[in-house]
């Protein structure tokens, strides 16, 4: 199974998560990597109700993807393991919360995930998280948006034009596409609501200074989050990778959001089926919603380590 690097090209980025101000009950649901041993870049918009409690959600998102890619037999494709991980991720991330009451909003995710394979990129997403690249003509969309303005029945500026019509943990269907890529290509994977705070100009013209051979990735990052943050310096949230094609050469460390993969095997076994949930957060089980045993025994479980 080919990450690139044996057909002379290899995938490396950084990532940022970051949100403001710095104050107590200010958080992020979001998380991201890249991972070049895995050719993997991947951006997740975690989505709850109150008290952080979709974080968890997006952790999933991105872990389930990268641990399917890290344990996948050489020989598999990697289109069936990049939408084996994202089904495993629709999964551990429906039982999060099934035995909630059906009348509170459950935690869910988007996410949208680069894969290298040889000459090619495959493209992921499911919801608004954007894959993007540079093209002669400025940034060149490589993700449609799942909402219902996205369905033509509505136009942009409609009430209801930006509401999400997939997620990861309702059952959402990924959209899979190819793409050729060579060395010098750049791409940004963003979250929501990255593209309202940084117009298309700046990012443009962001990616076209990592373009350029040996300019270094991480100033430009920084760069766009102080760009979201002037944009909306009350309160805000930007969570973004960016990436850049390469020949060859030694591979680069990963670049993550979180430090360590979820714990519980029922949420997060890469390579083999998910263990049986606890029975106390089995569907039907007389739990009572995100309580304390919940934050004790799954929230703080997932986010071990972050």
């Amino acid at each position: 199974m080919s990450t690139g690097d044996d057909h002379g090209t290899t995938l490396v980025g950084v990532t940022r998560r970051a949100c403001w101000p710095a104050a107590p009950g200010v958080y992020t649901e979001d998380d991201v990597c890249v991972d070049p041993a895995l050719g993997l870049a991947a951006v997740a918009r975690g989505v709850g109700a109150i008290g952080g409690q979709g974080k968890p959600a997006g952790k999933l998102a991105v872990w389930s993807v990268a641990g399917e890619l890290a344990r996948a037999a050489p020989d598999e494709a990697r289109d069936v393991v990049l939408r084996r991980g994202l089904a495993r991720a629709d999964q551990a991330i429906a039982r999060l919360t099934a035995a909630w009451s059906p009348g509170l909003l459950r935690p869910h995710a988007m996410i949208a995930a680069v894969v290298l394979d040889g000459a090619q990129l495959i493209v992921a997403h499911v919801g608004r998280c954007r894959v993007s690249r540079l093209g002669p003509a400025g940034v060149e969309p490589l993700t449609v948006d799942h909402t219902v303005a996205a369905t033509g029945e509505v136009d942009g500026a409609h009430p209801a034009a930006r509401v999400v019509t997939r997620t990861l943990g309702r059952g959402g269907t990924p959209d899979l596409r190819r793409i050729d890529v060579r060395a010098g290509d750049v791409l940004a994977l963003t979250a929501p609501p990255l593209e309202e705070r940084v117009a298309p100009a700046a990012l443009a013209d962001a990616l076209g200074r990592i373009a350029a051979a040996g300019v270094a990735i991480a100033p430009v990052a920084d760069a766009l989050v102080a760009q979201a943050a002037s944009a909306s310096p009350r309160s805000g949230a930007a969570t973004l990778a960016l990436v850049r094609i390469e020949r060859g050469g030694a591979v680069a460390p990963a670049s993550r959001a979180s430090s360590a993969p979820p714990r519980p095997p029922w949420l997060y076994r890469p390579g083999a089926a998910l263990a049986s949930p606890p029975p106390a957060w089995c569907a039907g089980a007389a739990a009572g919603g995100p309580d304390a045993a919940w934050f004790a025994e799954v929230f703080d479980e997932v986010m071990a380590g972050d």
